[in-house]
């Protein structure tokens, strides 16, 4: 996490915090500048807790924690997404998948993934470890559930009346696996 911008000589009481928070408000800056800030002000104890740093600065606990958990991803995932199509529910996606495989496999998926690529197929990347083919079905895990996948299907017409099947053959392929 690069919190250069928010350096100890620009963030040093909580004066200063809340009229830096003020202009990344009022400028509509992205989640992960509000994020890193949010960081930034907590490592440094101008707040000890993020609980305590939302009351204050007048916005929700739900978003500080979430704005925080942005912004820390890892960096060569975040590098996939510009400033503002990175939203809560891709972070908190990007979240499970972290929690589900790891940092490091996350990390090592995202490396194959050229910048400019689709939200839609870095989160398909990120969740299969495969390039998702063009026009085919894509299966990813539900944003900000580590219990649900979803299939994106061209033409749901075609799929609709063989669910049945679909689910024998998922149920089949992971076993006595399944819980």
């Amino acid at each position: 996490m690069d919190n250069r911008e928010f350096s100890p000589g620009v963030i040093s009481n909580r004066r200063t915090a809340i009229a830096v928070h003020r202009r990344l408000c009022d400028a509509n800056a992205p989640m992960l500048k509000l994020g890193r800030f949010y960081c930034s002000a907590l490592d440094r104890g101008i707040w000890g807790s993020q609980k305590a740093m939302a009351k204050e600065l007048g916005v929700s606990t739900v978003k500080v924690c979430r704005t925080v958990a942005a912004a820390r991803l890892p960096n060569e995932v975040l590098a996939l997404f510009s400033a503002r199509t990175l939203t809560f529910r891709n972070a908190s996606t990007l979240d499970v998948l972290v929690e589900q495989f790891g940092e490091a496999e996350v990390i090592k998926r995202a490396s194959a993934i050229p910048v400019g690529t689709p939200v839609a197929d870095i989160l398909a990347i990120l969740s299969t470890g495969q390039k998702a083919p063009r026009r085919a079905v894509r299966v990813s895990i539900v944003a900000g559930s580590a219990k649900y996948i979803r299939i994106d299907v061209p033409n749901i017409a075609l799929v609709a009346p063989r669910l049945k099947e679909l689910e024998d053959v998922i149920n089949a392929v992971l076993g006595s696996n399944v819980r």
